[in-house]
């Protein structure tokens, strides 16, 4: 999401030429903002015993607190905090902007998903469902609460019966259900918003656009073989995290290091040759 606020801000303009948008974009996600985004800090202001009866007031206490003691007091207000369309650091919606053209047109692109990208979330978010006992009736009760939830105000009608075609096609095995969830809570949440803002990008926008899928499985995931690759898993190759995986006290053999430590090389490989020339290897 942070790539794609600063394709839209205009307080990063001229700061990049390219730009690799990894899992996920602002553009088309509901997630931009409450229109009154003072009662969403006032529960932090509170916390840290700042005034909050006015953004002022709140921003002046802030200002005077250490970062350290900011972050710790976060995760006790349970809030997430998005961007705000405040007409000067983001202008209008993200997909308004992108349809417009009011991004940064120039930066050549490379946005990439994962292969599944929503077996974490689909646990995560409905933590009700039993994913030993899997069956179509559950799988639509996802896709009607993952659309409600990611996609709000999306017609729900005719999507269902789609959606049971495109992503269970016929095969109601276990194995598939459990796939077809995490497919589509995936491609609700981050897939189709990486798919969109590259298509966007590519209407609207001067700079080259590319895209990839990450299918590269860690050496220490425990997921189903055919999960293949989730949400953050492109983390290990981006980060080297092979290399250190032993240092961790982690039993892991050899072999799959290896393998692991080439993944991370080839896929570095083609995000540093774009971010130098402006194209994949």
């Amino acid at each position: 999401w942070s790539v794609s606020m600063h394709l839209l801000s205009p307080w990063s303009e001229g700061l990049f030429k390219r730009a690799v948008m990894m899992s996920g974009s602002l553009v088309g996600m509901p997630q931009i903002t409450t229109p009154k985004p003072i009662s969403e800090i006032t529960p932090l202001a509170t916390t840290l015993g700042c005034p909050n009866s006015t953004s002022e007031e709140i921003v002046n206490c802030l200002m005077e607190l250490p970062v350290q003691t900011i972050l710790e007091a976060v995760p006790a207000t349970m809030t997430v905090y998005f961007p705000v369309v405040d007409n000067d650091c983001f202008l209008d919606k993200p997909i308004n902007l992108m349809n417009e053209g009011k991004f940064h047109t120039d930066v050549d692109l490379l946005a990439g998903t994962t292969y599944v990208e929503g077996f974490m979330f689909s646990t995560l978010f409905f933590p009700h469902v039993d994913f030993s006992n899997l069956n179509v009736s559950i799988f639509r009760e996802y896709v009607v609460n993952s659309v409600a939830l990611f996609l709000p105000g999306k017609d729900i009608e005719g999507l269902i019966d789609e959606a049971v075609e495109v992503y269970i096609n016929n095969d109601e095995s276990q194995e598939n259900l459990m796939y077809a969830i995490s497919k589509f809570v995936g491609d609700s949440l981050l897939a189709h918003s990486t798919y969109l803002t590259a298509l966007k990008a590519t209407k609207h926008g001067k700079g080259k656009v590319y895209m990839y899928e990450f299918n590269g499985r860690p050496f220490y995931s425990s997921r189903p073989e055919f999960i293949r690759a989730d949400h953050t898993d492109d983390l290990a190759a981006t980060f080297g995290l092979s290399q250190i995986g032993n240092a961790f006290g982690l039993d892991v053999p050899a072999v799959r290091l290896e393998e692991a430590r080439q993944r991370g090389e080839v896929f570095m490989k083609n995000l540093s040759w774009f971010a130098i020339n402006g194209w994949p290897l």
